[in-house]
């Protein structure tokens, strides 16, 4: 979806193209035109979505994507700080806790059996194995908050944003580049939480990352100054131009 491109949710009772029923969502321009959301629009293209996510009132769901290093979790976690409402999706792992995480807080720390059981039962948006471990995004952490009206941020790599934008159209792909990549493996290493092979793993998908999310997201932020980058993450969630 273009960048500009809008969300118009709602009930119909006509299914005729140009209508939204509680099965389609529409696109119109701009993205950030609140008022546009909610206005009948002129006709535009229908894509198939989940009954959940075309509601008048649904929330917006931001997947904020990046090589690991690159800083996606020291943004969000110091822009959700001062943005009240927006709901953050926890995401689900096979790995082990790391000090101080806390299950349900930080991740939903699942077994190899439970996880497999979710995955046959399309509990997840998109799940994928990393570096021996597997991680997913819960269909229920956004379903609930989105149906509810409330702003969804979703934070994964960019192969998982892609997948996440092919069953949600309307979410909006932000990706969060490193300065340079010199800077994204000292940033790797001084984290001290990957072994040699992990960064190495990192470091060498780390220019398809780039280049993918470059092309392919909506909004790219570089994160070389931690307040600059966390004040554009901050605008895009309020629904400003960046």
């Amino acid at each position: 979806m273009a960048q500009n491109d809008a969300l118009v949710t709602g009930t119909s009772g006509s299914n005729s193209p140009g209508y939204c029923t509680e099965r389609w969502i529409f696109r119109i321009i701009p993205l950030f035109d609140e008022t546009s959301r909610s206005s009948s629009g002129r006709p535009v293209e229908a894509i198939g979505i989940p009954d959940w996510y075309c509601m008048k009132k649904a929330g917006r769901v931001f997947v904020v994507a990046g090589p690991s290093g690159a800083g996606k979790g020291t943004l969000i976690r110091k822009v959700l700080s001062e943005t009240p409402g927006v709901h953050y999706a926890v995401s689900a792992t096979t790995r082990a806790p790391r000090q101080g995480e806390v299950n349900g807080k930080d991740y939903y720390f699942l077994g190899e059996e439970e996880f497999e059981r979710l995955i046959e039962q399309g509990e997840f948006l998109e799940s994928e194995e990393v570096y021996g471990n597997r991680y997913g995004t819960l269909k229920s952490e956004v379903r609930n908050a989105v149906s509810s009206g409330r702003d969804v941020l979703i934070e994964v790599d960019v192969k998982g944003a892609l997948t996440v934008r092919s069953q949600l159209a309307g979410a909006l792909l932000v990706f969060i580049m490193p300065p340079s990549m010199e800077e994204l493996e000292s940033r790797l290493r001084k984290r001290g939480t990957d072994s040699e092979s992990e960064i190495g793993a990192r470091i060498e998908v780390a220019p398809w990352e780039v280049e993918t999310g470059e092309s392919d997201c909506d909004v790219v932020i570089v994160n070389s100054d931690v307040e600059e980058a966390a004040d554009e993450l901050a605008r895009v969630l309020r629904g400003e131009q960046v």
